[in-house]
């Protein structure tokens, strides 16, 4: 009995490394049936290409990218949750950044403390799309207006400002 508890929890570990991919400046780790680990970037500038569409949550933590661009993560069509964490250079989230993701259900946008603004439409048509939260970015002075647009399903969005007061609640 015991023997078997140990096996299904090492398996259910499997299951959750095989549902994560971190990209960092230390390294970046993609995953699909197997595990493979790519070669550490120092200097990471852009999402990587060759993240595997089978990817359904992807953190994306101190890199050196300036701006999040329309259409970084299009072909992670299985996507459910993204992290963006600890990004000190990151500037802007551009325009359909995160547009036309079918099953992105979480964003988390924290402690990207270059983060200045949000263009138009980067959650647009992503229709599970329940929580958003962005807090701890303290030069976020810009939203653009239709950002959030049509976005049916919103239970959740948390905009904080430096010291943790909302801005914005749904």
């Amino acid at each position: 009995m015991m023997m078997m508890m140990m096996m299904m929890m090492m398996m259910w570990r499997s299951v959750t490394v095989l549902m994560m991919i971190v990209v960092n400046n230390r390294s970046a780790a993609e995953t699909s049936l197997t595990i493979r680990t790519v070669r550490p970037c120092e200097r990471l500038t852009e999402i990587p290409s060759n993240i595997s569409s089978n990817t359904r949550c992807l953190e994306v933590k101190q890199t050196q990218i300036r701006v999040f661009p329309s259409g970084a993560v299009t072909s992670l069509q299985l996507l459910r949750k993204l992290t963006i964490l600890e990004n000190e250079m990151l500037e802007s989230i551009g325009e359909f950044a995160f547009a036309n993701l079918p099953r992105l259900s979480d964003i988390i946008i924290s402690e990207n403390i270059a983060l200045e603004s949000i263009g138009a439409y980067a959650f647009f048509n992503l229709p599970e799309l329940s929580e958003i939260t962005i807090t701890k970015s303290k030069h976020l002075t810009s939203i653009h207006p239709d950002a959030f647009r049509d976005i049916v399903k919103l239970q959740y969005l948390l905009h904080q400002d430096p010291l943790g007061r909302p801005r914005l609640s749904v």
